[in-house]
């Protein structure tokens, strides 16, 4: 018997779903969570969770290929908040409760499939462990397959494993050149600049002045006296004819080189001055804890704060979003809504200053919002949650600043400074590439040790420190720039009071750093970068004219 389309399309629909029903219903056997909620489903005031970001699942979609086809497409994996994979009815592992092999279930058949991205993710499951010893070598694998693909957070990744020797052999110039391709300064020529030549006519014209100058120049000498006046005058009046055409020569010399050097300003202008260097827009989150409901009480975070914020709306024009005394729902549904919200166009500035706490067990530090408690986790932040916020955010470049014990266990991991050393020309080249970079890096008070709370008059040691560099800065700075003028203020000022601090900068872990830099733009600073002048043939370069 012949079926009717409908039929053949009723048929199909039977079969996908009884196909879609197996396949997830796989799920059943992993310890991947199966979303329940409503359509429209928002985290409430009490559910600060639904902020949290998961690998999540997403169901698979029928498709209508044409009249009477039809085709069930693979589940896609993506990393959002627990909400967003609710509403989108997918399954999701949260990876502070999970396995290695949960997390895998997400992300394995998209990385075989060829995916950098999903590559990547892999690696990193190895690399953490998730529940497991982590197995550097498998992650080193997988960040090869990304790296050889030209993904520059799987480079970076490369890149820290052979600096460390962990799965590989510990090898400092293959990490140099992982860092170095992930930066895309690859080569020294690709760092080079070529400045502007004369012509070979103009630059001939001169030799042969030069050269006229110099013969001539001899003829111009004292005259011995003589008796006889009729030769002395004959010398003299040469002797005038001489001088006004070596004054002549002199002249030209001088407009040829004058002309020059005019032309060789303008074309260097034209080269590094006329394009003005893409910086976006600057956004800041700003939180500020003194007053704890179960732990002592801070006296100098919230002033921080509000001093921070002032300066960097009125001085840097910052758009910001203050919290002060906030708890653990206020400061994820912040960060959540700045992740939805910004864009590749934007960066970020997290300032938190605010108690701080070392997890013993597994070596993980949290920001403490005000109504944690000393003896449950379940109201602190820790740095593994605030990465992967970071992880999905699509800031370009977005620079964590805190203010708190043991913050430092946010950086470990090493920061290549590519550009030491490099002439004005080179260092302009690196400033246009760290733009067009992604970064993801923290500026921290102190390492795995407690830092201060006071010392600095009426802020903390480190936020003065902060403070005082970014009040006193009048041109573009990089922010290890910043990081090296507030660790030198901090150890000053932790030396007379006898107290070790040592503040960090570095890339922030697992959250797509791409070998970036954040840049602090002051108003009034011009983002060009122009030529002032050539001094025994070096160029002088100023940034921010």
């Amino acid at each position: 018997m012949r079926r009717t389309p409908m039929q053949n399309l009723f048929k199909s629909l039977i079969l996908l779903l009884t196909l879609a029903i197996l396949v997830n219903g796989c799920s059943t056997e992993s310890p991947l969570v199966k979303s329940v909620a409503s359509p429209g489903h928002v985290p409430s005031s009490g559910d600060a969770d639904g902020f949290l970001i998961v690998d999540c699942l997403l169901p698979s979609q029928v498709r209508q290929l044409e009249p009477g086809t039809i085709s069930l497409t693979q589940r896609r994996p993506i990393k959002t908040s627990i909400s967003d994979c609710e509403i989108r009815g997918g399954e999701y592992v949260v990876q502070d409760r999970s396995d290695y092999a949960a997390a895998l279930k997400v992300w394995l058949a998209k990385a075989k499939a060829g995916d950098p991205k999903a590559q990547t993710y892999v690696g990193e499951i190895y690399e953490k462990g998730l529940g497991v010893p982590p197995d550097y070598e498998k992650a080193a694998q997988w960040y090869q397959k990304a790296a050889a693909q030209g993904y520059a957070s799987a480079q970076m990744d490369l890149g820290f494993l052979y600096e460390r020797g962990l799965g590989v052999k510990q090898d400092s110039a293959m990490a140099e050149k992982w860092y170095r391709q992930a930066a895309e300064l690859t080569e020294e020529a690709d760092i080079e600049l070529v400045a502007p030549t004369q012509s070979s006519n103009e630059c001939e014209e001169v030799a042969r002045l030069r050269q006229e100058l110099e013969e001539t120049k001899p003829l111009v000498a004292p005259v011995q006296s003589s008796n006889e006046c009729e030769e002395v005058a004959r010398l003299r009046q040469a002797l005038e004819q001489t001088k006004q055409k070596v004054a002549e020569l002199q002249n030209k010399l001088q407009m040829h080189e004058r002309g020059a050097k005019r032309r060789h300003s303008k074309n260097k202008r034209r080269e590094t001055g006329s394009n003005k260097l893409p910086l976006g827009t600057y956004h800041a989150l700003i939180i500020g804890n003194n007053q704890y409901q179960h732990l002592s009480k801070l006296k100098t975070a919230v002033n921080d704060a509000k001093v921070v914020d002032e300066l960097l709306r009125t001085r840097y024009g910052y758009k910001t979003t203050v919290l002060l005394n906030a708890n653990r729902y206020q400061i994820l549904n912040a960060l959540n809504q700045l992740r939805q919200r910004l864009t590749e166009k934007d960066n970020l500035l997290i300032y938190y200053g605010g108690h701080g706490e070392l997890d013993e067990v597994n070596q993980r530090g949290h920001w403490l919002a005000v109504d944690a408690e000393p003896d449950s986790t379940a109201n602190w932040i820790s740095n593994i949650t605030i990465t992967d916020i970071l992880n999905t955010m699509s800031s370009k470049h977005i620079l964590v600043v805190s203010d708190s014990c043991y913050s430092g266990t946010m950086t470990r991991s090493s920061l290549t400074r590519l550009e030491a050393g490099m002439t004005p020309e080179k260092h302009l080249k690196w400033i246009k590439k760290m733009l067009k970079k992604q970064s993801r890096t923290a500026l921290t008070s102190g390492g795995i040790k407690p830092v201060l709370d006071t010392g600095g008059g009426q802020h903390s040691i480190f936020a003065k420190a902060f403070i005082d560099t970014l009040e006193n800065n009048t041109e573009i700075m990089a922010a290890y720039k910043v990081y090296r003028q507030v660790a030198a203020l901090v150890n000053d000022a932790a030396a007379a009071t006898r107290f070790d601090q040592v503040p960090e900068y570095a890339p922030i872990r697992y959250a797509k750093h791409e070998a970036g830099e954040f840049f602090f733009v002051p108003k009034g600073a011009s983002t060009k970068i122009a030529v002032l002048g050539t001094d025994a043939g070096v160029q002088t370069f100023r940034f921010g004219l």
